[in-house]
């Protein structure tokens, strides 16, 4: 067996397969199974090669290996129910949580350690919108183009000030996520409630983190800056194409262009701050075939290579019925999939963005987790961005923190589990996904088409092309090893990835009762 976070060939039955340190001290999936049948994780991902080898992956532990056929013999003994865990053979299968004893439930486990995560009183993600106003005019945008300019209220300001200085009192960290609208429209409201909150977690030994998502025009070097000093580490800075496309569907309300200005700020933030830049490209039918064009301009402007400089990919996605119009653009979810992965090979090729490493829990946001809350400007609380457009969505306002926590919306979405769905209980991605959007699930009745009804994300239809690519250039396998007929992610007409989400699944599985307005 032979482990690809490296180019060393090991001893398939002395090597133990390298994991991440905190995933193997959290998970326990693997070990300590002592006696009993053995039987393959119900989580382990194989990848077939030419000339019968394969790569392995493990979608908890995130194990990540290549087999060799000894080590395929073996695993076919598993399969059919011939070995024991005690059997020395198994020893790196075991510690990479590829088998496990047959007498394990890793789903009741998986369940547990997801659950840790979304109930953690110590912990606290608040997504904060000083304002929703935006000065641009984006055709998928969900404000569409009359765009609100109120701006938070110093009575707002004060009520989430205090509820943040009570509640530091028993966290271990808050993580504050700034929103719009265009946030830095409002820039003194996020440096004074900045000053504030971090001054409150001071005082009661808190740690504090903050993000930005921002379109970048007037995120130049010195509001960086002043972003920097009060905890924003990542800003995420959306650019959809080179400049013709980019403008095109991104430009400022008057019509006037923004390509070349976001750019030019970004340049000055990568060279001269910390600051991380996530640059999110979206991705439709109008836009596709512009983005290697924005990879190569992207390249030229020297962001290759730089440490705190990356791109990704996302689906445009008409999730709510404000952004109805651009289902017709969006890609179905097998063509973005496939689609993606040649983006992100594109991308690493370019020095734009790092081997591509399944996430593990991607889906456990805010909006699932006890203490989550989306605030907007007059005060009003959602658990998810992507109801804010819905006032009768709202949970609650923040002078009343505890009424909107115990409301029946907000118990909705804790009440949630992706384990209650039989797809997403049965999916040997569920570790990556959590479910992915909640939202699809909670207020399906606010979704639409295949992109914004259904959930499966887009490591389901890709994922084998991904992990294909992080072997390949560590060195473990070559583009000769792919086999074009077993090894994709999507062969013989099945997922690798198990069973994936339809309309008739989603019905079946039963959206929830419509609430009432509160």
């Amino acid at each position: 067996m032979r482990n690809s976070e490296g180019e060393t060939q090991l001893s398939r039955r002395e090597a133990a397969i390298a994991m991440r340190a905190a995933v193997r001290q959290s998970a326990q999936l693997a070990l300590g199974d002592g006696g009993g049948p053995a039987a393959p994780s119900r989580y382990t991902i194989i990848i077939p090669l030419i000339g019968g080898g394969a790569l392995v992956y493990h979608t908890y532990t995130q194990a990540f290996a290549r087999l060799d056929a000894a080590d395929l013999a073996v695993w076919d003994r598993v399969e059919q129910g011939e070995m024991d865990v005690s059997d020395p053979a198994l020893a790196p299968f075991l510690s990479g949580g590829f088998v496990v004893s047959a007498a394990r439930d890793e789903r009741a486990e998986v369940a547990r350690q997801l659950d840790r995560a979304r109930f953690d009183p110590s912990s606290m993600i608040l997504t904060i919108a000083p304002t929703m106003g935006c000065n641009f005019a984006c055709a998928y945008c969900f404000q569409g183009l009359d765009k609100p300019t109120g701006r938070m209220s110093p009575e707002t300001t004060d009520a989430l000030c205090d509820y943040v200085a009570d509640k530091a009192e028993g966290l271990r960290h808050l993580h504050v996520t700034w929103y719009g609208g265009e946030p830095l429209m409002n820039r003194p409201a996020i440096y004074a409630l900045s000053d504030r909150m971090i001054e409150s977690c001071r005082e009661n030994n808190c740690g504090y983190s903050a993000f930005i998502v921002t379109n970048g025009y007037f995120l130049d070097l010195t509001t960086a800056q002043e972003l920097f000093r009060r905890g924003v580490r990542t800003a995420q800075v959306t650019l959809d194409g080179s400049a013709n496309a980019h403008d095109a569907r991104r430009h400022l309300l008057s019509g006037k262009p923004t390509y070349q200005r976001i750019c030019d700020n970004l340049g000055e933030v990568v060279e001269h701050t910390d600051m991380h830049i996530a640059i999110r490209v979206n991705v439709d039918t109008t836009n596709g075939d512009d983005v290697l064009g924005l990879l190569d301009d992207l390249k030229a402007k020297g962001f290759a290579g730089r440490r705190n400089f990356a791109v990704y990919f996302a689906p445009v996605e008409a999730i709510t019925d404000a952004c109805a119009s651009c289902d017709p653009d969006s890609f179905a979810k097998t063509d973005y999939g496939q689609w993606e992965a040649d983006l992100y090979r594109a991308a690493f090729e370019r020095g734009l963005c790092a081997l591509p490493q399944p996430p593990v829990f991607h889906g456990n946001c805010g909006a699932v987790r006890k203490n989550g809350l989306v605030v907007l400007p007059d005060g009003a609380l959602h658990k998810c961005w992507d109801t804010v457009q819905t006032p009768s969505l709202a949970i609650g306002n923040v002078r009343d923190v505890t009424a909107a926590e115990a409301s029946p919306r907000s118990q909705a979405w804790l009440q949630w589990s992706p384990f209650d769905n039989p797809v997403c209980s049965e999916c040997p991605i569920l570790p990556s996904c959590a479910g992915a959007c909640a939202f699809k699930f909670v207020h399906r009745e606010q979704t639409h088409g295949e992109a914004g009804g259904l959930p499966c994300p887009s490591w389901k239809f890709n994922l084998a092309e991904r992990l294909f690519l992080r072997a390949e250039k560590m060195g473990v396998v070559s583009p000769d090893d792919w086999d074009p007929v077993l090894s994709p992610t999507r062969a013989d007409a099945a997922l690798k990835t198990g069973a994936r989400h339809t309309f008739a699944s989603m019905d079946a599985a039963g959206a929830p009762a419509l609430l009432p307005a509160e």
